[in-house]
């Protein structure tokens, strides 16, 4: 098994996505863990993601090619049999890395961003598209003819700016998360004051951590042993610190 990634239910169900190139299966769970069942996938998906009507939506890979080849988004029920695919990845695009994303989820919205692209689509809970909110870098925009190839590419795009990991809006405005030049930031913007704050530049994931969720207006994140810049370290309080050192991972609850 390889785990891509997961998404619970309100009653607890535990939908699991197995990312195996050319045999994708979704795991359910109920809410004792116990395993109701799997599905072979006809499609290759990233991410997965349950409404609060119990319909899925899939993030499907750049390199899908089964069911849906080209398509970026696929709505479906929970049987998976009324299928409805959307957004179309650009002619040409070659990605033969991966690079990390997730479906940020708030309230009645479910925000969708796969690198590199700007561009960030809300959905409602239904997984009817409502909105397309577009980043603009001005000169730290990669440039186009890079993200065809994202291999070949690789260390040039280090030097621009791109939209990378989460995106969720919230009552004040939009958290999330951006890989800036060499290093990751979390930024913040408030809507209501028109002010943009950017988190230090940091190795890895910021001083959030590798992010989760987010819900009435906490985010919640881990921290991974392995993936903890030092930037990151310094501001961590000495218990949490020793706890990291030991190999152990850290669950952050942080208020906005």
């Amino acid at each position: 098994m390889n785990l891509s990634d997961f998404d619970l239910t309100n009653n607890g169900q535990v939908y699991l996505l197995d990312g195996f190139r050319d045999k994708d299966r979704l795991f359910i769970y109920d809410a004792d863990h116990d395993l109701e069942g799997s599905k072979e996938l006809s499609f290759e998906a990233d991410v997965v993601k349950v409404s609060e009507d119990g319909s899925l939506v899939f993030g499907l890979s750049s390199w899908n090619f089964g069911d849906f080849k080209g398509k970026k988004i696929l709505r479906t029920d929970n049987q998976l049999t009324d299928k409805f695919a959307m957004l179309d990845f650009d002619e040409g695009l070659n990605e033969s890395i991966w690079m990390d994303y997730q479906f940020g989820s708030n309230g009645s919205e479910i925000y969708y961003n796969k690198p590199i692209d700007n561009r960030v689509h809300v959905f409602d809970q239904k997984g009817d598209l409502n909105q397309v909110l577009k980043f603009d870098f001005g000169l730290l925009n990669v440039p186009d003819q890079l993200k065809q190839n994202l291999e070949e590419n690789f260390e040039e795009i280090k030097n621009f700016r791109y939209m990378r990991n989460f995106l969720v809006g919230f009552d004040k405005g939009y958290l999330g998360s951006l890989y800036d030049q060499g290093g990751y930031r979390i930024f913040l913007t408030d809507t209501l004051e028109n002010e943009l704050y950017l988190g230090a530049k940091t190795d890895y994931y910021g001083f959030l951590g590798q992010f989760v969720g987010f819900d009435d207006g906490y985010a919640l994140s881990y921290l991974d042993p392995e993936y903890i810049g030092e930037e990151t370290m310094k501001y961590l309080p000495e218990w949490v610190k020793d706890h990291l050192k030991g190999d152990e991972f850290v669950i952050r609850l942080v208020k906005f």
